[in-house]
């Protein structure tokens, strides 16, 4: 009599796969121990053996991939269009860096007209002057009166 592990390693299967074909058996065939460990008779272990062994249907093993011969013209073709398509990115990317550049001169203008501090690339505030300190209503008279 073998427990489900002992016949999972001589399988080559999980416990739990065994304990699956465990209800297919007939209960004859399965005996629990004092310990509650569940025992299968050497005709059980049989039965379990071809239920399991079906079941672990693995891929037929496969042949390798035959090389195809490639034509030289499909090889010139297909590197001519990889060329365009590299000639084809690089405008893209020209195009690109001009909007992005209008843009940052219309964001500029923009902040420029409405006193707003500009953003730096990680979104934070750029760094702005030190606002002049305020001056105080007399100071101000002084200046006007002298003329400054």
């Amino acid at each position: 009599m073998k427990t489900i592990k002992q016949i999972a390693d001589e399988i080559g299967v999980t416990k739990q796969a065994v304990s699956k074909r465990l209800s297919q058996l007939p209960p004859t065939e399965v005996s629990t121990a004092d310990n509650g460990t569940k025992l299968i008779s050497p005709h059980g272990e049989v039965i379990l053996k071809d239920l399991i062994k079906p079941s672990t249907n693995q891929l037929p093993p496969t042949e390798p991939p035959t090389v195809v011969s490639v034509d030289a013209n499909v090889i010139k073709l297909l590197q001519d269009n990889i060329a365009v398509l590299q000639e084809q990115l690089a405008v893209k990317d020209k195009q690109l860096a001009a909007a992005q550049d209008a843009l940052h001169a219309e964001q500029l203008l923009h902040a420029n007209t409405k006193n707003m501090p500009l953003l730096t690339d990680g979104g934070e505030p750029a760094p702005a002057e030190p606002p002049a300190p305020p001056s105080s209503r007399w100071a101000r008279l002084r200046r006007a009166w002298k003329g400054d």
